[in-house]
Protein backbone atom coordinates (compact mmCIF):
# COMPACT_ATOMS: atom_id res chain seq x y z
CA UNK A 1 0.00 0.00 0.00
CA UNK A 2 1.04 3.49 -0.95
CA UNK A 3 1.90 6.20 1.84
CA UNK A 4 -1.15 8.21 -0.22
CA UNK A 5 -3.59 5.75 0.65
CA UNK A 6 -4.52 4.91 4.27
CA UNK A 7 -7.21 2.13 5.13
CA UNK A 8 -10.06 3.18 8.14
CA UNK A 9 -12.09 -0.14 9.99
CA UNK A 10 -15.79 0.43 10.25
CA UNK A 11 -17.37 -0.97 13.33
CA UNK A 12 -20.60 -2.90 13.21
CA UNK A 13 -23.15 -2.63 16.42
CA UNK A 14 -21.42 -5.74 18.15
CA UNK A 15 -17.95 -3.58 18.21
CA UNK A 16 -16.66 -5.84 15.43
CA UNK A 17 -14.52 -4.73 12.63
CA UNK A 18 -16.96 -5.07 9.27
CA UNK A 19 -14.72 -3.46 6.43
CA UNK A 20 -12.14 -0.72 5.69
CA UNK A 21 -12.48 2.41 3.85
CA UNK A 22 -9.72 3.30 1.99
CA UNK A 23 -9.54 7.57 2.20
CA UNK A 24 -7.63 9.66 -0.27
CA UNK A 25 -3.98 10.96 -0.11
CA UNK A 26 -5.25 14.28 0.26
CA UNK A 27 -6.57 13.56 3.71
CA UNK A 28 -3.71 11.53 4.73
CA UNK A 29 -0.86 13.91 2.99
CA UNK A 30 -2.40 17.62 2.67
CA UNK A 31 -0.67 20.68 3.92
CA UNK A 32 -2.15 21.20 7.25
CA UNK A 33 -2.73 25.33 6.48
CA UNK A 34 -2.33 25.51 10.62
CA UNK A 35 -2.79 29.45 10.36
CA UNK A 36 -5.97 28.96 8.46
CA UNK A 37 -7.20 26.74 10.96
CA UNK A 38 -6.52 28.51 14.10
CA UNK A 39 -7.75 31.72 12.91
CA UNK A 40 -11.32 29.72 12.28
CA UNK A 41 -11.05 28.20 15.94
CA UNK A 42 -10.77 31.46 17.25
CA UNK A 43 -13.66 32.83 15.35
CA UNK A 44 -15.67 30.07 17.25
CA UNK A 45 -14.11 30.42 20.41
CA UNK A 46 -14.46 34.76 19.83
CA UNK A 47 -18.23 34.19 18.83
CA UNK A 48 -18.93 31.92 21.85
CA UNK A 49 -18.34 35.20 24.72
CA UNK A 50 -21.40 36.73 25.67
CA UNK A 51 -19.46 39.94 26.06
CA UNK A 52 -21.11 41.30 29.29
CA UNK A 53 -18.27 42.02 31.18
CA UNK A 54 -18.10 45.57 33.29
CA UNK A 55 -16.77 47.35 35.43
CA UNK A 56 -17.34 51.21 37.11
CA UNK A 57 -15.17 53.52 36.23
CA UNK A 58 -14.35 56.65 39.12
CA UNK A 59 -17.58 58.46 37.30
CA UNK A 60 -20.01 55.53 38.03
CA UNK A 61 -19.06 54.31 41.70
CA UNK A 62 -21.76 55.47 43.82
CA UNK A 63 -20.60 58.29 46.66
CA UNK A 64 -17.72 60.54 46.65
CA UNK A 65 -19.39 63.75 45.63
CA UNK A 66 -17.69 65.46 48.73
CA UNK A 67 -14.02 66.22 48.92
CA UNK A 68 -12.80 64.29 51.75
CA UNK A 69 -10.68 66.96 53.56
CA UNK A 70 -9.74 70.16 52.49
CA UNK A 71 -6.84 70.67 49.84
CA UNK A 72 -3.77 72.26 51.75
CA UNK A 73 -2.59 72.37 55.66
CA UNK A 74 -3.44 68.76 56.84
CA UNK A 75 -0.18 67.50 55.57
CA UNK A 76 -2.08 64.70 53.53
CA UNK A 77 -1.81 63.92 50.21
CA UNK A 78 -4.86 66.27 48.20
CA UNK A 79 -7.62 63.75 47.44
CA UNK A 80 -10.53 65.42 45.51
CA UNK A 81 -13.18 62.00 46.01
CA UNK A 82 -12.96 58.96 48.14
CA UNK A 83 -14.06 57.22 44.89
CA UNK A 84 -10.94 57.13 43.16
CA UNK A 85 -8.85 53.96 41.63
CA UNK A 86 -6.51 54.31 44.49
CA UNK A 87 -8.98 53.97 47.17
CA UNK A 88 -11.04 50.95 48.42
CA UNK A 89 -14.46 50.84 46.76
CA UNK A 90 -12.91 53.05 44.44
CA UNK A 91 -13.55 52.59 40.55
CA UNK A 92 -11.41 50.77 38.17
CA UNK A 93 -8.96 51.91 35.36
CA UNK A 94 -9.02 50.57 32.82
CA UNK A 95 -11.23 48.08 33.28
CA UNK A 96 -13.36 45.64 30.98
CA UNK A 97 -16.64 46.96 29.84
CA UNK A 98 -19.67 45.29 27.38
CA UNK A 99 -18.29 45.25 24.14
CA UNK A 100 -19.35 42.40 21.30
CA UNK A 101 -15.81 39.84 20.41
CA UNK A 102 -17.51 38.29 17.01
CA UNK A 103 -15.32 37.64 14.07
CA UNK A 104 -16.78 36.89 10.99
CA UNK A 105 -14.38 34.94 8.55
CA UNK A 106 -15.57 33.36 5.39
CA UNK A 107 -17.95 30.05 4.91
CA UNK A 108 -15.36 28.96 2.58
CA UNK A 109 -12.52 28.85 5.02
CA UNK A 110 -14.89 27.80 8.00
CA UNK A 111 -15.23 24.91 5.47
CA UNK A 112 -11.67 23.74 4.68
CA UNK A 113 -10.99 24.33 8.51
CA UNK A 114 -13.36 21.56 9.55
CA UNK A 115 -11.62 19.31 6.75
CA UNK A 116 -8.03 20.35 7.97
CA UNK A 117 -9.58 19.24 11.66
CA UNK A 118 -10.95 15.98 9.95
CA UNK A 119 -7.29 15.57 8.17
CA UNK A 120 -6.13 15.55 12.04
CA UNK A 121 -8.01 12.66 13.20
CA UNK A 122 -7.20 10.55 10.45
CA UNK A 123 -3.63 11.35 10.82
CA UNK A 124 -2.99 10.83 14.46
CA UNK A 125 -5.76 7.85 14.65
CA UNK A 126 -8.21 9.26 16.45
CA UNK A 127 -11.63 8.50 14.48
CA UNK A 128 -13.29 5.20 14.89
CA UNK A 129 -15.69 4.56 11.87
CA UNK A 130 -19.09 2.82 12.67
CA UNK A 131 -22.40 1.54 11.16
CA UNK A 132 -25.57 3.47 11.30
CA UNK A 133 -26.70 3.80 14.42
CA UNK A 134 -30.53 2.81 15.46
CA UNK A 135 -32.37 3.22 18.17
CA UNK A 136 -36.28 2.60 18.90
CA UNK A 137 -36.03 4.28 21.97
CA UNK A 138 -33.52 6.21 24.60
CA UNK A 139 -30.84 3.48 25.93
CA UNK A 140 -28.40 4.97 27.90
CA UNK A 141 -26.90 1.49 28.66
CA UNK A 142 -27.17 0.15 25.46
CA UNK A 143 -25.40 3.62 24.08
CA UNK A 144 -22.90 2.92 26.16
CA UNK A 145 -21.91 -0.43 26.40
CA UNK A 146 -21.53 0.13 22.24
CA UNK A 147 -19.01 3.02 22.88
CA UNK A 148 -16.87 1.23 25.42
CA UNK A 149 -15.94 -1.37 22.98
CA UNK A 150 -14.84 1.03 20.19
CA UNK A 151 -11.26 2.21 20.48
CA UNK A 152 -12.21 5.42 22.01
CA UNK A 153 -10.33 7.29 24.72
CA UNK A 154 -11.24 10.70 26.37
CA UNK A 155 -13.91 13.42 25.35
CA UNK A 156 -15.42 11.71 22.18
CA UNK A 157 -17.25 13.61 19.61
CA UNK A 158 -20.44 11.23 18.11
CA UNK A 159 -21.19 12.52 14.60
CA UNK A 160 -24.33 11.22 12.88
CA UNK A 161 -25.92 11.59 9.64
CA UNK A 162 -28.85 12.82 11.08
CA UNK A 163 -29.55 13.32 15.09
CA UNK A 164 -32.70 11.36 16.12
CA UNK A 165 -34.77 12.12 19.68
CA UNK A 166 -33.94 8.46 21.04
CA UNK A 167 -30.04 8.90 20.35
CA UNK A 168 -30.20 12.64 21.89
CA UNK A 169 -31.80 11.70 24.73
CA UNK A 170 -29.93 8.32 25.56
CA UNK A 171 -26.30 10.09 25.43
CA UNK A 172 -27.54 13.29 28.01
CA UNK A 173 -26.43 11.26 30.61
CA UNK A 174 -23.34 9.62 28.98
CA UNK A 175 -19.96 11.69 30.61
CA UNK A 176 -17.56 13.41 28.38
CA UNK A 177 -19.64 12.48 25.17
CA UNK A 178 -21.23 14.98 22.55
CA UNK A 179 -23.73 14.26 19.93
CA UNK A 180 -23.90 16.18 16.67
CA UNK A 181 -25.18 16.13 13.50
CA UNK A 182 -23.16 16.25 10.63
CA UNK A 183 -24.31 19.85 9.28
CA UNK A 184 -23.88 21.06 12.66
CA UNK A 185 -20.20 19.87 13.75
CA UNK A 186 -17.29 22.49 13.57
CA UNK A 187 -13.25 22.71 13.44
CA UNK A 188 -13.42 23.51 17.05
CA UNK A 189 -15.82 20.71 18.32
CA UNK A 190 -13.68 18.46 16.38
CA UNK A 191 -10.80 19.47 17.79
CA UNK A 192 -11.57 19.92 20.87
CA UNK A 193 -12.68 16.31 21.59
CA UNK A 194 -9.94 13.58 22.12
CA UNK A 195 -12.02 10.63 19.84
CA UNK A 196 -14.12 11.48 16.68
CA UNK A 197 -16.78 8.55 16.40
CA UNK A 198 -18.81 8.69 13.24
CA UNK A 199 -21.08 7.21 11.06
CA UNK A 200 -20.24 5.69 7.66
CA UNK A 201 -22.46 7.90 6.10
CA UNK A 202 -21.33 10.69 7.71
CA UNK A 203 -18.16 10.14 7.20
CA UNK A 204 -18.61 9.73 2.79
CA UNK A 205 -20.34 12.37 2.77
CA UNK A 206 -17.79 14.76 4.40
CA UNK A 207 -15.46 13.30 2.28
CA UNK A 208 -17.31 13.92 -1.08
CA UNK A 209 -18.21 17.53 0.19
CA UNK A 210 -14.26 18.01 0.48
CA UNK A 211 -13.32 17.07 -2.78
CA UNK A 212 -16.58 18.75 -4.71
Amino acid sequence: MTASVKEIPVYGPNGKETQRIKVSGKLVEGNPLRPLLTQVVLMYQANRRQGTHATKTRGEVSGGGRKPWRQKGTGRARVGSIRSPLWRHGGTTFGPHPRDYRKEIPQAFRSQALWLGLQAKVRDNEIVVVKPISLGKPKTGELASFLRVLPVKGKTLLVVEKMSLPLQRSARNIPRLVVRARKDINALEMLRHRSLVIEQTAFENLMKEAES
